[in-house]
């Protein structure tokens, strides 16, 4: 085998400077295949210049903006991707911190959009309620009541008809089986505007009433027998057996 060094010198001089010549003539490609690449970027930018995208600003609301006015605001394709995906499954923002509970979403481009964030709030109508006279409902109208079915309506009848009507929604709770809190929310439904009937104590020759009881409503008929007719209640306070709470619950129905 022949080592270069056994090469003859004119042939090692010429291999040299071939060698020399290659590598010269491969770095001045590489140097003009560079040069005309910038050249033509530079042509390109000159004819093309580059422009930055400008996003726009906007008050929005997340629940409802479309994917492309999403975009002009500068929402990342994936990030707008996993909002609407969070609307179609019935997702909402309640406030404007809820969009950072978006995956991905940029903190920097939630402080930039926050101010610009407008979330509508509907508001139901309030429905206005009609309600009821209850001395004057009968039982188709009291079963419409949340909690008041054929039984209860039928109690609530009865009573009523036995008091001479309800002076206060306050004597419901006086019905056997009447729960407060179905009382408490069936009020806003009930009003009393018919007044009751009231007992004319000095004509009448028989008493009878829920707040009386029989002793009593005898011992009020004999002292009216004895001392004459009642002017007030002063005087039925003179009738032992007519307590305090008695004669305030009395009190409505009787007419001097």
């Amino acid at each position: 085998m022949t080592l270069f060094w056994d090469i003859p010198k004119k042939e090692a001089q010429s291999i040299r400077s071939f060698m020399l010549l290659l590598f010269f003539t491969a770095t001045a490609y590489y140097l003009l295949k560079k040069h005309s690449t910038e050249s033509k970027q530079r042509v390109l930018l000159t004819i093309y210049p580059y422009e930055a995208p400008v996003y726009q600003r906007f008050h929005f609301d997340p629940n409802t903006l479309t994917e492309d006015s999403l975009a002009l605001l500068g929402i990342p394709e994936k990030t707008m991707k996993s909002m609407i995906n969070f609307r179609s499954k019935g997702g909402k923002f309640r406030t404007k911190e809820d969009l950072q509970k978006i995956y991905n979403f940029p903190p920097v481009l939630y402080d930039s959009l926050a101010p610009w964030i407008k979330i509508q709030t509907s508001h139901k109508p309030q429905q206005r309620i009609i309600a009821m006279d209850l001395n004057l409902a009968d039982s188709t109208d009291l079963v419409t009541l949340k909690g008041i079915g054929k039984t209860f309506a039928s109690r609530i009848i009865k009573y009523r008809t036995a008091l001479g009507g309800f002076h206060s929604l306050d004597q419901l709770n006086e019905i056997y089986g009447l729960k407060p809190e179905t009382i408490a929310q069936i009020r806003p439904y009930l009003k009393i505007k018919t007044p009751v009937s009231k007992i004319k104590i000095n004509e009448v020759a028989e008493l009878k009433h829920p707040y009386l009881r029989s002793y009593q409503a005898k011992a009020i008929l004999a002292y009216r027998k004895q001392h004459g007719e009642f002017k007030n209640l002063e005087d039925l306070k003179n009738i032992d057996a007519l307590d305090e709470e008695t004669l305030a619950k009395l009190l409505p129905y009787l007419q001097f």
